[in-house]
């Protein structure tokens, strides 16, 4: 790949921002037994059902483990290096960033 071959290329993101770490597996089984009733509320039976089997279900848990949370100090330490001159911008529970290479 050349160098120049991102000249003028725009890359959009948004990253998750935490306080803590990834939260153990079992409090996300204990946040889909909570969402149950809502759920049920909401969608009826079946599909609060399908959403419950899905939040508990083995690769979905395995996925929330991989996620790494990043603290909001890290994020602009580490975007910032890879990507001189991006903009940051606060969005709630997320991080954005906007950046373009000119040269």
């Amino acid at each position: 790949m050349k160098s120049n071959e991102f000249v003028g290329k725009v890359a959009r993101m948004l990253v998750g921002l935490a306080k803590k770490e990834t939260p153990a597996t079992y409090v996300y089984i204990l946040g889909a037994i909570f969402e149950f009733i809502p759920h049920l509320r909401k969608f009826g039976l079946k599909n609060a059902t399908r959403i419950f089997k899905h939040n508990i279900s083995k690769p979905w848990l395995e996925h929330l483990a991989s996620d790494k949370y990043i603290s909001e100090k890290q994020y602009h330490e580490l975007y910032g290096k890879l990507l001189p001159n991006c903009k940051f911008q606060r969005m709630g529970w997320a991080m954005g960033i906007a950046w373009e290479k000119y040269k």
